[in-house]
């Protein structure tokens, strides 16, 4: 069966309704707005997409002739949509026609909010019952085998819409889209399926009582919207940090178990790559270990000069890993508290008070471990020929700049080497970054503990 890409017509109406329907609330209710204008973008969207048929093709296993039909009702889906939100701007058109609402806004800007957001929120509705038809016409096709897959399914499913919705690092990660670009044999997937099935049932918890916060207690859009910046709906918003967090550490949590569950090779690379995605900011590749790992990977250098590149390297891992260690603490601790911190910052500004930023902890971490990697820099160039180090990888970025430029000219120069312009070609031989038994390489941690490694494939 060949996947259509969704390009269905709705993907425009959407986009131009988001952009249209936020401004044009903003205009005539903005004094009891608040800060709802995100919920209503959130609302709009479609709850399935066509990119969403592999989840359902392999999540029940359907057969060819259930793939034929579920891409029917997809297709019924999409052309619902597009009428539903088509019907909701012509409704909020005839608004805007027949009332004067300048004059609502001026007078009465409650009444405001619900005129604009009556078609909103009846579209809502609608909008709920044709992804729940989409779910029960689906399972109405399914043999009694699949039925048994039905709630691993819907949980997956739940999880899929949901996770992106992070704000805090390490609370998205997507860790069975990490597992599935490891293409790893059944034979490992079915044995780490009851870790992986254990971490997916907390998180779906974790992320619905996410929702639920979210959502609140509203009964309508229009009380919500104006309940935002109330002292109830500020108590609810911290509920929500307290939520997100709950979420990061189920993630991590979930990688570490994982990890320790395949074997040692996978498991290291899975636990580096799963962080890497949710800690990007941390465990990507820096530069220096760029470099260094080039060196690394050439084989041509005379045995001495290798052992010594070889040593030099885990040396810097070693470093490496305290450094990211400590960041990943300050992150973990930094993400919370700036929520908190905005929160507070609209309770002052509403109160005519001085707004507060908070100092970020880790840039100071990372400006030294910036300055580490360039210590380990210098001491690899003194192994190597100038020629031999200006080949490897990364190598530029680390050049002084010619003397005849003028200071701007080198400013320009390594902003261009910061943006990897002109970088040069990748280094010969074995790749260390995919090789488990590279210096530097550790096991994933021990159950129970907090990861600490993440010094391999950050790229």
């Amino acid at each position: 069966m060949i996947m259509r890409t969704p390009t269905y017509k709705s993907i425009r109406t959407l986009k131009q309704t988001l952009v249209a329907l936020p401004l044009l609330i903003c205009a005539l209710a903005m004094p009891v707005l608040g800060q709802g204008i995100g919920n209503i973008q959130r609302a709009i969207q479609p709850e399935f997409f066509t990119r969403d048929l592999i989840i359902f093709i392999e999540g029940l296993d359907l057969d060819e002739t259930q793939q034929i039909i579920v891409e029917a009702l997809f297709d019924d889906y999409e052309q619902s949509f597009d009428e539903g939100i088509e019907q909701m701007e012509a409704q909020i058109n005839a608004l805007r026609e027949s009332i004067d609402l300048e004059d609502l806004k001026e007078n009465n800007p409650q009444e405001v909010l619900r005129v604009v957001l009556g078609p909103i929120e009846e579209w809502m509705k609608e909008r709920d019952v044709l992804g729940d038809q989409l779910i029960e016409n689906v399972r109405v096709i399914l043999v009694p085998a699949q039925e048994t897959l039905w709630i691993d399914f819907t949980r997956n499913l739940y999880i899929e819409q949901y996770i992106s919705e992070g704000v805090m690092s390490g609370e998205s990660v997507n860790v069975f889209h990490v597992l599935r670009d490891m293409s790893l044999d059944q034979s490992i997937l079915d044995h780490i399926k009851p870790t992986v099935d254990s971490y997916a049932i907390e998180l779906h918890d974790s992320l619905r009582n996410r929702t639920r916060l979210v959502q609140g207690a509203y009964t309508t859009l229009i009380e919500k919207l104006s309940a935002t910046n109330t002292l109830a709906d500020n108590d609810r918003r911290l509920d929500i940090i307290n939520a997100r967090i709950a979420i990061r550490n189920i993630n991590d949590g979930g990688i570490n178990a994982i990890a320790l569950s395949l074997p040692e090779d996978k498991g290291i690379e899975f636990w580096n790559q799963a962080m890497q995605r949710g800690y990007p900011r941390i465990f990507r590749r820096t530069p220096a270990q760029r470099v260094l790992e080039s060196a690394a990977a050439i084989t041509s250098y005379p045995e001495d000069i290798q052992i010594a590149i070889d040593q030099l390297l885990a040396e810097y891992y070693v470093e490496l890993d305290d450094y990211n260690t400590r960041l990943l603490d300050e992150q973990r601790r930094f993400d919370p508290e700036r929520l908190r911190e905005s929160i507070r910052n609209q309770q002052r500004k509403m109160n005519g008070e001085d707004t507060v930023r908070p100092e970020d902890p880790t840039r100071e971490l990372i400006a030294q471990r910036k300055a580490m990697g360039t210590r380990y820099i210098e001491r690899l160039r003194a192994l190597l020929s100038p020629e031999e180090f200006d080949e490897l990888e990364g190598a530029r970025r680390y050049a002084p700049p010619p003397a005849s430029l003028t200071p701007k000219e080198a400013e320009q120069l390594q902003l261009n080497f910061n943006r990897d312009i002109n970088s040069t070609p990748a280094g010969k031989g074995n790749d260390p970054r995919t090789n488990a038994n590279a210096p530097g390489s550790k096991k994933p941690p021990a159950k129970g503990e907090r990861g600490r490694d993440g010094d391999r494939g950050r790229d």
